[in-house]
């Protein structure tokens, strides 16, 4: 026999819930509770509880309960521009790792390192990737890849995103790489953008004069390219250096580690 309120149904004749209103808070840690499983929390990625931006050890805060998630959300540096009278080419931006656990997999203690900018020399001619930034879990790495100093037809950089429950971990979503700017007239786009990773430096295809750097919504913009001169390094986190004709190329940034919880 279903379970009526002033003649509305709450609880049906297959037992299930119907015409609920609303939940009081003791009911809904009840439910939460008890039910148990599920992935990992949405986190906020506007207000991390940390943001770190040289390497060391991070302490795991004892205040959590082993069943709270804590978030890693890690940018590796930004690639430096590089100089070519036709082609300047603005580097790519640093890729990202996001990795999220309950507290209880995780030991007290992380170590983690944080990759530096790719700075330019010999004039621009000779350009630097972006420096690996990784963390480490117990003995095991998790690592991500610089952002590259741009070379005609490269592919975009790609992060990895790992949620791990039980210590269970898998490659989720690639779509955080840093943005990737293509000397290729026919792939100059929205590509060099980027929501997790870095954003790629500016430079200019032939027949497409484009300088204005890549943006990140979450991490940092790529520099600024010219045509010959004035350029900008790319922004922390993981932003590309933008490009230019003559000597005065633009470095990478440094990328760095938020911590979400």
């Amino acid at each position: 026999m279903a379970i009526k309120v002033s003649g509305t149904s709450v609880i049906n004749d297959s037992r299930q819930l119907q015409n609920i209103a609303s939940l009081d808070s003791t009911t809904i840690s009840t439910i939460g509770a008890n039910i148990g499983g599920g992935g990992p929390p949405i986190v906020d990625w506007t207000s991390p509880q940390a943001t770190l931006s040289s390497s060391g050890t991070y302490t795991i805060p004892t205040s959590l309960g082993d069943d709270d998630y804590i978030t890693f959300y890690l940018v590796s540096g930004g690639g430096s521009s590089r100089r070519d009278g036709a082609n300047p080419k603005g580097g790519y931006g640093g890729a990202a790792l996001l990795l999220s656990a309950k507290k209880g997999t995780f030991p007290s203690t992380v170590t983690y390192v944080i990759g530096a900018g790719g700075v330019i020399s010999n004039s621009g001619y000779s350009p630097q990737n972006g420096g690996v930034s990784s963390i480490t879990i117990s003995g095991k790495t998790f690592s991500v890849q610089g952002g590259r100093s741009n070379t005609d037809g490269a592919t975009r950089t790609v992060g990895v995103n790992h949620f791990a429950n039980n210590g269970d971990v898998s490659m989720i979503d690639p779509w955080i790489g840093g943005g990737a700017f293509y000397i290729n007239s026919d792939l100059y786009g929205p590509i060099r953008d980027s929501k997790f990773g870095g954003g790629a430096g500016g430079g200019r295809t032939q027949g497409q004069n484009l300088f204005t750097g890549g943006y990140s919504e979450l991490a940092g913009n790529g520099g600024n390219g010219s045509l010959y001169g004035g350029t900008t390094a790319g922004q922390v986190p993981g932003g590309g250096g933008g490009a230019t004709s003559i000597d005065s190329n633009s470095n990478g940034a440094a990328g760095n580690m938020r911590v979400y919880y």
